[in-house]
Formats: structure tokens, C-alpha cells, sequence
């Protein structure tokens, strides 16, 4: 079953599944561009990607301090903060 397979899928990659309904699954994956891509290419293999939003890197913090990105980072996503 469809079904299923989405829900190994996400649960071997870590994604959250938020809403099955009418057929359609929602996922929520919260982590690095290449483990995102994984998920991505599994679903894809199986037939069960019809859409993707990608939000990118988003932090906030509380205050004056400020946030700095490390160049060194292979797993960031982000350009700068």
C-alpha cells in the first residue's frame, strides 16, 4: 500500500507526518538540505512527490545578540546572518 510506503519513507528519514487526508500526505522535515534531498529522492523513486516548499534556514533570537554563521559548516544551508 501507497500509504504505506510514505509512512516508512518519512519515518526512516525522519520527517513528521502532519496530515493524511483524502490521499494526501503532509510531511514536516526539519534538517540538512542533503538529508532533505534523501527524503525527496525516495518519495520521487515511489511516485508520491507531487509537491515540495522549501523554507530554508530561519533562526531568531531574543535581544540585541546577534546570530553568526559559520563558513565551516558543510550541513548550513544559509549564505550569511
Amino acid at each position: 500500500d501507497r500509504s504505506d510506503a510514505v509512512a516508512r519513507i518519512a519515518a526512516a528519514h525522519g520527517a513528521e507526518m502532519v496530515s493524511l487526508d483524502e490521499g494526501v500526505h503532509t510531511l514536516q522535515f526539519v534538517g540538512p538540505a542533503k538529508q532533505l534531498d534523501g527524503l525527496i529522492a525516495a518519495l520521487v523513486k515511489i511516485g508520491r512527490l507531487e509537491e515540495e516548499v522549501r523554507s530554508g534556514a530561519l533562526a531568531i533570537t531574543l535581544g540585541a545578540e546577534r546570530l553568526h554563521f559559520n563558513q565551516g559548516d558543510d550541513d548550513a544551508d544559509a549564505v550569511s546572518f
